[in-house]
């Protein structure tokens, strides 16, 4: 099974991340694609962890929680929650399957 990853960094967003989560979690997927959602809470001064860990109750299968102790700001979030997924890569040993020339590693410079 495949695994679609999707990042979705956090900073006071109360009134709208569990409607966010939810649109996101309700998206069709394709057969044999697996939705993973992975939120960073920034350290976020509301109840954003609050509303976050209300959907992780309701749909524990689909988000894995990532919490900053101080806020990294949002290179910073979307950093640490692409470690799951490259430790994921390095686990199912596919990192080594793409060579370092593939247009896979695009740059905007």
């Amino acid at each position: 099974m495949k695994t679609l990853s999707v990042l979705i960094p956090v900073y006071n967003e109360e009134t709208t991340i569990y409607e966010v989560l939810d649109k996101v979690n309700n998206v069709q997927m394709q057969a044999g694609i697996e939705l993973e959602i992975i939120v960073i809470n920034d350290k976020s001064t509301d109840t954003s962890e609050n509303e976050i860990k209300r959907f992780q109750m309701d749909f524990p299968e689909t988000l894995v929680l990532v919490n900053h102790p101080v806020n990294k700001g949002k290179g910073g979030a979307i950093h640490s929650g692409m470690l799951p997924v490259i430790i994921l890569l390095f686990r199912m040993r596919i990192w080594n399957w793409i060579p370092m020339n593939s247009s896979f590693w695009y740059s905007p410079f």
